[in-house]
């Protein structure tokens, strides 16, 4: 069972006792609040020449008001929370943005496996593991980038520039793992990883377009990981800028059908 806490404190200049369950320095923190606000009213013409229960009054109303406005905020951002997980996990998706996923991920491994040979690593089946825990690996980054960074950014700078800009803040924030030893990054070439990282973000920022959900992405980014681990191979110049230039060629393609589909 909680103890009660008695804290001796000051309000307005005299001497009160208050007791709560709560800690002695929360008690006196209340206390301080109620002095600041009467410290703000003394500051105001006529505040003094009023009488207690009128001064009484003004505090009640003006600490009701700070509690009203900060219980808004709360169920807003909670409000704000609920949309946004629902968004993140919203599986539903048309097949065509499915379809969209299996094709950027066929651009990324076709041609890397088929330019730089590969070999096989963990077995199909385990991708079945995998795939959950790349959710915590990589997918889950998608909120910032796609479903936040990428948006704002096309607000002011259109698709290409902030496909662009989301590649390099990308690039640059995964730069500490390739000094952690044990990391899959560590043995890769950091040019040739930034090259990869403008080629999904632009897979990732046109499915994030086409379909207006942030899953496909998640998933999208999960299975890039994950066949990571079963299809092996090491990046090349050709392979990167190759994949580079399809992947652009496709999301560009795919954008003007969206376009004429979306104006029709």
């Amino acid at each position: 069972m909680n103890t009660k806490n008695d804290v001796e404190v000051i309000i307005n200049g005299k001497q009160y006792t208050l007791s709560g369950y709560e800690s002695s320095e929360y008690l006196q923190k209340i206390a301080n609040h109620i002095n600041d606000k009467i410290a703000e009213f003394k500051e105001q013409d006529g505040y003094l020449r009023l009488d207690t229960e009128m001064k009484n009054i003004l505090l009640a109303i003006n600490l009701s008001d700070e509690y009203y406005k900060a219980l808004k905020d709360s169920n807003d951002i909670k409000k704000e929370n609920e949309e946004m997980e629902k968004e993140i996990f919203d599986i539903k998706h048309n097949i065509w943005t499915y379809v969209l996923v299996i094709l950027f991920v066929l651009i990324y491994y076709v041609l890397g496996c088929a330019i730089n040979g590969y070999e096989m690593g963990a077995p199909i089946f385990t991708l079945i593991i995998i795939l959950p825990m790349m959710l915590f690996g990589g997918g889950n980054e998608e909120v910032g980038w796609r479903m936040i960074l990428q948006p704002e950014l096309e607000k002011n700078f259109g698709f290409n520039i902030a496909t662009l800009f989301t590649a390099i803040i990308w690039w640059l924030w995964h730069l500490p793992i390739f000094f952690i030893k044990g990391t899959a990054n560590v043995n890769m070439n950091y040019f040739l990883f930034g090259i990869m990282c403008l080629t999904l973000c632009y897979a990732l920022a046109t499915i994030r377009k086409v379909s207006k959900g942030v899953f496909p992405c998640i998933l999208l980014h999960c299975l890039i990981n994950g066949l990571s681990a079963i299809f092996v191979f090491n990046y090349s110049p050709l392979s990167c800028i190759i994949s580079l230039i399809v992947t652009i060629l496709v999301s560009m393609l795919i954008l003007n059908i969206n376009k004429r589909y979306i104006r029709e």
